[in-house]
């Protein structure tokens, strides 16, 4: 989701800044799945008075997902070499059936859990003990990544060991000073 805004400013003269429109309520509804992706952009258009259609909103924020370069070959050297690994994330029914299409990556995780399946987004610590107990997994046995410090927060009260991912390469060393083997 990074830079959709930095898109919605370069192509049509928008100010959205740090993500604004991720945190309204038009977003929290949809990413605990009580209204649909086109029920969210029309509140954003609404809300930040936007003169941008729905279809090109949609667009844009699908030209957005992208899968990191790096991030699957440590996702699956983790996985071959006998770690479970969940994924929790806020995200909404449309983007991830898209996302799925494009990248088929919930094969890589032995667990999946999204916020609109659950009506709970991160950094709510609701979510973390839910992935916690799909994974049958304690706090001390996880390592909770995310790009978002805001996110690492609750969980290390939760007792998760944490990393703020920021690239793959950085992820590596980190795992590698943890002497988690890839």
């Amino acid at each position: 989701m990074k830079g959709t805004e930095n898109r919605l400013n370069l192509r049509y003269g928008t100010r959205l800044e740090n993500f604004d429109f991720m945190h309204s309520k038009p977003a929290n509804q949809f990413f605990r799945g009580h209204i649909s992706e086109i029920k969210f952009w029309k509140g954003i258009i609404e809300e930040f008075n936007l003169k941008v259609a729905v279809s090109e909103l949609k667009k844009i924020v699908r030209e957005n997902f992208k899968e990191i370069d790096g991030t699957r070959d440590i996702i699956e050297k983790l996985k071959k070499n006998g770690y479970k690994l969940g994924l929790l994330s806020n995200q909404a029914r449309e983007w991830v059936d898209y996302c799925e299409k494009q990248y088929d990556f919930h094969k890589l995780f032995n667990s999946r859990m999204y916020s609109f399946e659950i009506s709970v987004c991160k950094p709510e610590k609701r979510g973390y003990n839910l992935i916690m107990g799909k994974l049958k997994a304690k706090p001390e046995e996880c390592l909770f990544i995310d790009d978002y410090d805001v996110n690492l927060t609750p969980a290390k009260k939760l007792g998760l060991a944490t990393l703020q991912f920021e690239n793959s390469e950085k992820l590596r060393r980190d795992l590698r000073k943890l002497d988690i083997k890839l």
